[in-house]
């Protein structure tokens, strides 16, 4: 098909991205223009809750603020300078542990709250199990094994690819003789005769033929080849009719949806096929079918005259808009095909089905495939990532393809190939907001907050103009930029709450546009603001924060239903509502019972699963449905329901142990399934003293945690090594001494890493030193003792050697 883009150089870690969704959601939702008012109404109405003043102080009642005036962007180049020289200070002496008391008795480490992680670098970890280090217990290794964690996700995806994924069939259709991006002039003209009828159309020359059964026939040529046939009709046709009529049943057709959410064409992508419908669906008798006045209003390309007359396809509602692309598929369809002699004897009869206008064949597209894998998302990512690597085989350079893919990566939990798919599309379109944003995401997910802050400040520095061009997209920034804020080592939540409220007062503008791409995107920005200020507020320092929290999260279920009836959310905005309502609650020191909002998440995990059968969006659902019960298991402890915690900490073990296989082995996702089941084991060490139950529960973090010191984010190795010393002490009591002595080591050693990073002061060391001294001099050597006495006594400088 012509749409003519390609070839042309013309996750409180997670608050739910709910944006990622709905740029590659489906295009078939529908709404309502009562709903819609409905929705415009509500949103002119002020927020509640937590309002900001441009200087915020640190101790302020949130239900006393008043919203500034928005007036420009805040100066966020000044604040990633204050970020990046925050992270270079002294560790707030918060992280130091306590010291051991006189005897030297060993000390496990009370498990704090958790803000989920994020790496600061691009690497790669191996997820193998049984490290040389020697730090793994035969038991765990024996229980990794049954678990499968040590399945690395290269072998994973390929046997799922052999499994669940079926190669495209690219079989193109031709008409009377005629292959678009074949045939010529010539060839045509001897066939078929002189047309009845020939205009010209800046580069394009359109001939109109008249061929019973059908009402014209167009063809249009550029440089003397044909481009695309419209076989146009009288509208009594319908288009399961046709689709019949052309074999078509096991080609998956990609409804399309124009700027008004109005259905106008369907694409069969593998087929070069495009089947144009009358306004829903329906045409008046003796009503005028020509192509050019349906392709009216509708977005086709970045420049003027690139596709045929009367033959391109309208865009997708939230897709890219298409470009120029050269022939990309020179294999035609033999003239004496059953297929193309279908086409010749179209039906001709009344039917009660939708009626179809026009048939349009055209050249393969990669584009068409990039549109069907926007509708596959979220539901299909599997199928999705199919038709995009379909586009990349037909056109490497296809930047809507690319800028499609960084999308799905990054909810997929691939962010490292996230980041390399928006640099492939930026290097086709460079100055493409939605690439830019698409790259952000990646590096914030990567935990490169300094690398997001910069790329989001290049997008809504002043001179680029996109509050006023595009305020849908520059609320998505501000919430990144807020994001980057909350997500960082050392969180700034005034500064991150500052942001969120300048993102929904963007979104808020952008929900008076017609396009309904745009309002989509609004709406997602303003559901996502208000959880995002909920979670500010629940982990920042706040004045009467439980029911500031408690307000933000009812707005946001408000906004949510209201939008989602208006048709402007995915398929996945109940989980993540109920996701971020559980990472704010997480927040909260008293928070409140959470049994209805995991009971809301479970069943909106449940209903996904079971609308999907695409191993890669059941990955990602268990994922995120893991990640939202990690949140229930530290509120419930926090509440002393151990009982509860340690439910639905099995449940979401399982859920993220099963997802871990399809996501991007990293450090962060290491740390967070590690840190999970430390916490199962800390239960029942720290609440019932039963080491051989914690011991259990530590033999299956550990292969998530056995991470040499290189490997692990400068912000992540004091609790990574927290933990390993306090799991070492259940096994100490448990009689597994050379494993504790081994974990101690260890989690010291990146314990002293923290501190020759800066990220922590020196006295953090004094625990496990003195836990080293007195299992060596249980151990019987004395002079290992003393030296870790001594360095207990006196905690060693940095760069102090074991």
């Amino acid at each position: 098909m012509n749409g003519r883009v390609c070839g042309q150089q013309d996750g409180h870690p997670r608050v739910a991205v709910l944006a990622v969704v709905l740029v590659l959601a489906g295009a078939s939702m529908s709404w309502g223009e009562g709903g819609l008012s409905r929705v415009r109404r509500w949103l002119r109405r002020p927020s509640p809750g937590v309002q900001l003043r441009n200087q915020l102080p640190p101790d302020v009642d949130p239900a006393d603020l008043e919203p500034p005036e928005v007036t420009g962007v805040p100066p966020i180049a000044d604040v990633m300078r204050e970020l990046a020289a925050a992270q270079r200070s002294e560790a707030n002496a918060a992280h130091a542990s306590e010291q051991g008391d006189a005897e030297g008795k060993m000390q496990p480490a009370q498990p704090g709250l958790d803000r989920r992680p994020t790496v600061d670098n691009n690497r790669v970890l191996p997820r193998a199990v049984g490290s040389d280090s020697g730090a793994n217990s035969p038991r765990a290794e024996a229980r990794a094994d049954a678990t499968g964690t040590g399945t690395s996700k290269s072998a994973a995806t390929a046997q799922r690819s052999n499994e669940q994924v079926v190669t495209v069939e690219i079989s193109p259709l031709g008409f009377h003789g005629v292959q678009p991006g074949k045939s010529r002039v010539a060839e045509v003209l001897q066939s078929w005769g002189p047309p009845a009828g020939s205009e010209t159309k800046g580069k394009w020359r359109v001939d109109v033929y008249a061929m019973e059964p059908f009402q014209e026939v167009r063809l249009a040529y550029e440089q003397e080849v044909v481009r695309s046939i419209a076989i146009v009709l009288d509208g009594m046709l319908g288009r399961e009719q046709i689709e019949k009529h052309l074999g078509l049943e096991s080609v998956e057709a990609a409804p399309l949806i124009d700027e008004r959410g109005q259905l106008v064409a369907y694409v069969y992508p593998e087929r070069g096929l495009m089947l144009r419908m009358s306004p829903q669906g329906l045409v008046a008798p003796g009503g005028d079918a020509s192509l050019d006045d349906a392709d009216e209003g509708q977005s086709h390309s970045d420049g003027e005259g690139t596709n045929p007359p009367g033959a391109g396809r309208p865009a997708l509602a939230g897709s890219q808009p298409s470009g120029e692309s050269t022939p990309l598929l020179e294999e035609s369809a033999d003239e004496a095909s059953g297929s193309e002699r279908a086409v010749e004897r179209l039906p001709h009869a009344l039917g009660s089905e939708q009626r179809v206008t026009a048939v349009v064949l055209e050249e393969i597209d990669p584009v068409a495939f990039v549109q069907r894998a926007e509708v596959r998302v979220p539901l299909r990512a599997d199928a999705a990532l199919v038709d995009l690597e379909t586009a990349l085989a037909l056109d490497g350079k296809c930047h809507a393809a690319w800028g499609a893919k960084s999308e799905l990566f990054t909810l997929l939990g691939r962010p490292a190939e996230a980041l390399q798919a928006a640099e492939e599309a930026l290097a086709g379109d460079k100055m493409r907001p939605e690439y830019q944003l698409a790259r952000a995401r990646a590096l914030l997910k990567l935990g490169r907050h300094d690398d997001a802050l910069a790329a989001v400040e290049e997008l809504l520095a002043p001179q680029g103009r996109l509050v006023e061009r595009a305020p849908h997209l520059a609320a998505t920034a501000a919430l990144l930029a807020g994001q980057c804020f909350s997500l960082a080592p050392r969180p700034d939540f005034a500064r991150a709450a500052q942001m969120h409220m300048h993102a929904m007062k963007l979104a808020q503008r952008a929900m008076d546009s017609e396009n309904l791409r745009v309002r989509k995107q609004a709406a997602t920005c303003l559901v996502e603001g208000h959880l995002a200020m909920a979670y500010d507020v629940a982990w920042g320092r706040w004045k009467d924060k439980q029911a500031s929290v408690q307000r933000w999260l009812s707005r946001a279920v408000e906004v949510a239903d209201e939008a989602a009836a208006a048709g402007l959310l995915d398929a996945m905005w109940e989980l993540k509502l109920n996701q971020s309502a559980l990472a704010a609650l997480a927040g909260l020191r008293e928070a409140a019972e959470p049994a209805s909002w995991v009971a809301q998440v479970q069943a909106a995990a449940a209903h996904l699963l079971e609308a999907t059968q695409d191993p890669a969006t059941e990955e990602m659902v268990r994922w995120e449905l893991g990640t939202a019960l990690y949140d229930a298991v530290q509120i419930e402890q926090l509440r002393g329901e151990l009982d509860l915690a340690l439910m639905h900490g099995k449940d979401a073990a399982a859920a993220m142990t099963a997802a871990a296989a399809g996501r991007e082995p990293n450090a962060a996702d290491a740390f967070l399934l590690g840190r999970l089941y430390y916490r199962l084991g800390a239960i029942h060490a720290l609440a019932e003293r039963n080491h051989i139950r914690a011991t259990e529960w530590y033999d299956q973090a550990i292969p998530w945690l056995n991470r040499p010191a290189a490997e692990i984010p400068a912000h992540l190795l004091l609790p990574w090594g927290e933990m390993l010393v306090s799991m070492a002490v259940s096994y100490w009591e448990a009689g597994a001494q050379t494993e504790a002595i081994e974990l101690t080591l260890h989690g010291a050693g990146l314990m002293e890493g923290a501190v020759q990073q800066r990220q922590a002061a020196q006295d953090v060391l004094s625990v496990p030193y003195s836990n080293l001294a007195r299992m060596y001099e249980h151990a019987g050597d004395a002079a290992q003792a003393a030296r870790f006495r001594r360095l207990a006594n006196k905690p060693a400088t940095a760069g102090t050697p074991r």
